[in-house]
C-alpha cells in the first residue's frame, strides 16, 4: 500500500524522536550508568533500586489519570509537546548543577538527581499516552513494526559508539567525578531534547473520539469492565505483570559484576554498549517477527531471551567469575532485548487490541496497571538482603518462566481482527 505523504513524514518523524532518545539514554542508562552515580554516595541496595522504581512508578502509575484527561481531545499533539517542554531539559539541568557544584554534599546530590528524575518520568508519562495514541492511528498496523525495527537498529548502532564514549568519559583517563557524569547527562540532555524537536513534525491523524470526558465516578467502572469482558487484554496484562517482576535484578546485574564478580568499574562502556547491542538485535530480529508474525509472537520471543540474563548471571558466577566480563555481557545483551521490545511486543499488542476510541484507555490502564512494577527493584533489594543475590536472580527467572506460559493462551491480535471482519461480511 502507497503511503501520503503526512504518513511518511510522521514515521520518520517517530522514529527520529525514537533514535535521539535512544541514543541520549544511553549516557545515562538508568540499568549501568546512573547505578554507578549513586554507588558513589551510598552502598545501600534500597537507595540504589530506587532509580527503577522511580523510572517505572513515574512512568506508569500516572497514565491511568492522564487518558482520561485526554481521551475526549481530538488533538492530543499539544499535551505532547507540552510536557516535553517542562521535561525533556532536567539531564542538562542536572549537568550544569553538577559542574557548578561538584563538591556538594553527598545527599544534597541525591536529593537533587532523585528529585528530577521524579520530575523527568512524570513528565514523560503525561507525553507517552498522546505519543501513543498518535502512532496508533497515524501509522498503519502493518508498517509499524517496520518503522519501530528500523528505528531501534539505528539507534543501536549509533548507541554502541556511545556506549564507548561513556566508557572513556567513566574510565580512568576521562574527567574526575562528578564532572565525568555531568558530561554524560550533558550529552544525554542534547539527544532528549533532539527528540522532543524531531516529534514536533508529527502529523497527527484525527478519529472520532468522545464528545465529553467521562467523570472518574463513571471512569473507574469502565475501567473494570474492560477487564472482566476482554479476555486477551485481561490474559497480556497479566504475562506483562509477571514478567516484569523480573525487574527487580535490572539495578543488580552491575552492582553484581563489581561488588561479587569483581570486575573493574570500566567494564560499565562494554555493559553499555552489549546492552544497546541488544537493541539492536531486537530492532533487528524481533522488528522482523513482528511485522511477519505479530506482537504475540514478539512477547513470547522477549521473555526467552530476558530468560538468560539471570540464568548468565548466576553461571558466571557459578564459575567464580573465571568466566569474564565479555561473557558476562550478555546478560545486558538479554536486558536490552527485554527493555527494546516493550514497545513491538505488549504496547503493540493493546494498540492493535483496542479500537480507536478505545485506545487511550487501554494504554494508559495496561501502562498503570504495569505501574506495580515499580516495586520490583525494593523487591530485589529485600531479597539480596534477606536472602543473597542467587536467590533474587532465581527469582526473576522464575517470574520471566511464568510470563512465558501466561502468554501461551492469548490470540494474536491480526487475527481477531480477521476474524470480525470474517464474521461481519
Amino acid at each position: 500500500m502507497e503511503l501520503d505523504r503526512h504518513t511518511k513524514i510522521t514515521m520518520l518523524a517517530f522514529a527520529c524522536d525514537y533514535i535521539a532518545w535512544g541514543v541520549g539514554m544511553t549516557f545515562i542508562n538508568p540499568t549501568t550508568v546512573m547505578p554507578t552515580f549513586v554507588r558513589h554516595f551510598t552502598d545501600e541496595p534500597a537507595v540504589i533500586g530506587l532509580i527503577n522504581t522511580i523510572q517505572v512508578g513515574g512512568f506508569l502509575i500516572p497514565q491511568l489519570i492522564i487518558s482520561n484527561l485526554i481521551a475526549h481531545r481530538v488533538r492530543k499533539k499539544p499535551v505532547m509537546m507540552y510536557a516535553g517542554l517542562i521535561h525533556r531539559h532536567l539531564p542538562w539541568l542536572f549537568a550544569l548543577f553538577l559542574l557548578l557544584n561538584p563538591g556538594a554534599p553527598g545527599p544534597l546530590i541525591l536529593a537533587v538527581f532523585y528529585g528530577g528524575y521524579i520530575i523527568f518520568n512524570i513528565g514523560d508519562s503525561i507525553s507517552t499516552v498522546p505519543w501513543f495514541d498518535i502512532m496508533g492511528k497515524s501509522v498503519p498496523p502493518d508498517r509499524r513494526g517496520r518503522m519501530m525495527g528500523t528505528a531501534q537498529i539505528i539507534a543501536s548502532l549509533l548507541g554502541i559508539g556511545a556506549g564507548q564514549v561513556v566508557k572513556l568519559i567513566l574510565g580512568p583517563e576521562g574527567p574526575a567525578f562528578p564532572l565525568n557524569y555531568a558530561l554524560c547527562f550533558g550529552i544525554a540532555g542534547c539527544g532528549i531534547v533532539l527528540s522532543w524537536i524531531s516529534s514536533g513534525f508529527v502529523h497527527e491523524v484525527v478519529q472520532p473520539v468522545s464528545e465529553e470526558r467521562m467523570s472518574f465516578r463513571d471512569y473507574l467502572p469502565a475501567l473494570g469492565r474492560v477487564l472482566r469482558t476482554d479476555a486477551h487484554f485481561r490474559g497480556v496484562t497479566a504475562a506483562r505483570l509477571v514478567g516484569g517482576m523480573a525487574n527487580m535484578a535490572l539495578p543488580f546485574y552491575i552492582i553484581f559484576a563489581t561488588d561479587r564478580l569483581n570486575f573493574a568499574a570500566d567494564n560499565v562502556g562494554l555493559f553499555v554498549s552489549a546492552q544497546v547491542l541488544g537493541g539492536l538485535l531486537s530492532g533487528t530480529v524481533l522488528g522482523y517477527l513482528s511485522e511477519r508474525s505479530g506482537s504475540k509472537a514478539v512477547i513470547i520471543a522477549s521473555l526467552v531471551i530476558q530468560l538468560a540474563a539471570p540464568l548468565l548471571a548466576l553461571g558466571v558466577f557459578a564459575s567464580g567469575g573465571a568466566l569474564g566480563p565479555w561473557v558476562y555481557a550478555f546478560v545486558f545483551v538479554a536486558v536490552g532485548v527485554g527493555q527494546s521490545s516493550g514497545l513491538l511486543g505488549f504496547v503493540n499488542y493493546v494498540l492493535e487490541l483496542a479500537t480507536p476510541q478505545e485506545r487511550v484507555t487501554y494504554v494508559g490502564l495496561t501502562n498503570t496497571l504495569s505501574g506495580v512494577l515499580a516495586f520490583a527493584p525494593l523487591v530485589g533489594a529485600a531479597l539480596v538482603d534477606a536472602v543473597s543475590y542467587t536467590g533474587m536472580f532465581v527469582a526473576a527467572a522464575v517470574m520471566l518462566a511464568l510470563s512465558v506460559v501466561l502468554t501461551l493462551p492469548i490470540s494474536e491480535p491480526r487475527k481477531l481482527a480477521a476474524h470480525a471482519r470474517s464474521t461481519a461480511d
